[in-house]
């Protein structure tokens, strides 16, 4: 976020025209071949990213008996319809205004399992000052896994970068610097809670060595025999509202740089302005596209027959960085990234499969060091194969290759 906040500035005049991260990208390479791959890549790793929440959906309502009246898949499907049907009726109006009650619930559940996880590690007699003098405070607990702590580095640093629904947000306000730094400063101030204390409580619950018999039940069952029904359904409706507040921007930022970076580049539709007849066009097509990405995301749930939850979320993350490079260039110097469009397909194409075939080996050989350093295998293919092919050939102008 500070990186973002630091080199934004640089981007900001784009956002008058253009709208999204992979039209920047086709801009400053001159390429649309380049635009409609980024575009694909993002609907892929938002695919992923949309079905990995249903999953989620699926696991919540397993704990609460749903799963014995119907089988995951319809349950998915469930889910995915109705985020469907909200998302294609209402667009982006209906997703910030059930945001508003969204927020509301996670703020609620977040206080409910902070009181019933304290609750919890009093009936446990586990104190604060049985932490403070242990090995969970030492530098060794934080460095006790390097490789998992770099490729957090690699897949963190420049995600913000590298995600459509960030562009899509400094687009909202017509890139007005003022706006945007703004509102990266209250991002910055939420989201250190919101990935630090998750990660301090799974070192504290590790190094405490609590005995949960079943690894799902390690936040769950814990905690719901310290609360009545009431609450339980409350911290439930909490945990699948922050599931659906982001399900339901992923699917339709998916449909919008389908239908304007993949269709309107491939039939060259202008959409500045856009025609009544082509708005009306427009709209339709991403409604079908949420449509098919909602379908494909139940799809992404057969994998987990093979991978666990952590190895995709590890594949689909990673596979969304490989961004970086082309866009750091194309930032940074845009005259010479106007002939390299060569070298940033190139980039991506071998960067987004890296992280994913990293993955699936890792699982096959049962080495989970080597599922974890997906990301930064990722990020490396992606910096050497640009890398290797900067030098190469020049590439035509754009001049020339219009004219």
């Amino acid at each position: 976020m500070v990186f973002f906040y630091w080199i934004y500035p640089r981007i900001a005049d784009y956002f008058k025209t253009g709208q999204t991260l992979h039209e920047f990208l086709g801009t400053r390479y001159h390429s649309r071949g380049l635009r409609i791959l980024a575009s694909l890549v993002t609907i892929v790793v938002f695919t992923g990213t949309v079905g990995l929440e249903l999953f989620g959906g699926v696991f919540l309502f397993q704990k609460l008996g749903i799963l014995p009246i119907l089988d995951p898949v319809t349950l998915a499907f469930t889910i995915a319809l109705a985020l469907v049907i909200y998302a294609v009726m209402g667009g982006f109006k209906v997703a910030v205004r059930t945001d508003r009650f969204q927020v509301g619930f996670i703020a609620l559940a977040l206080i409910i399992i902070i009181a019933a996880g304290y609750k919890f590690s009093m009936g446990q007699n586990i104190s604060l000052t049985q932490f403070i003098g242990s090995e969970w405070m030492t530098p060794n607990t934080f460095v006790s896994d390097p490789i998992w702590i770099i490729a957090m580095l690699f897949m963190f640093f420049p995600f913000q970068l590298c995600v459509m629904d960030m562009w899509q947000r400094c687009a909202a306000v017509e890139g007005k610097v003022d706006y945007v730094r703004r509102m990266i400063k209250y991002d910055i101030i939420g989201f250190i809670p919101a990935f630090s204390i998750p990660i301090l409580i799974g070192i504290l619950v590790k190094t405490a060595g609590l005995n949960l018999s079943d690894t799902n039940d390690a936040l769950f069952a814990p905690l719901i025999h310290t609360m009545g029904p009431l609450w339980v359904g409350i911290m439930y409706a909490g945990l699948f509202a922050a599931i659906l507040s982001t399900a339901d921007t992923l699917l339709i930022c998916s449909a919008h740089s389908f239908v304007r970076d993949v269709l309107g580049s491939i039939n060259g539709i202008n959409f500045n302005p856009l025609s009544p007849e082509r708005q009306e066009r427009a709209v339709l097509s991403a409604r079908l596209w949420s449509i098919v990405v909602g379908v494909a995301a139940v799809g992404v749930m057969v994998l987990f027959n093979w991978f666990s939850l952590y190895d995709l979320i590890i594949a689909v993350f990673s596979a969304q960085i490989v961004f970086f490079i082309p866009l750091i260039v194309a930032i940074i110097w845009p005259q010479f990234a106007s002939t390299r469009s060569a070298s940033a397909i190139a980039s991506i194409s071998f960067g987004f499969m890296t992280p994913i075939l990293v993955v699936g080996i890792g699982k096959i050989l049962g080495d989970q060091l080597l599922v974890n350093a997906a990301p930064i295998a990722g990020f490396i293919v992606s910096l050497l194969v640009f890398s290797a092919l900067l030098w190469w050939k020049r590439e035509p102008s754009y001049e020339k290759q219009q004219g």
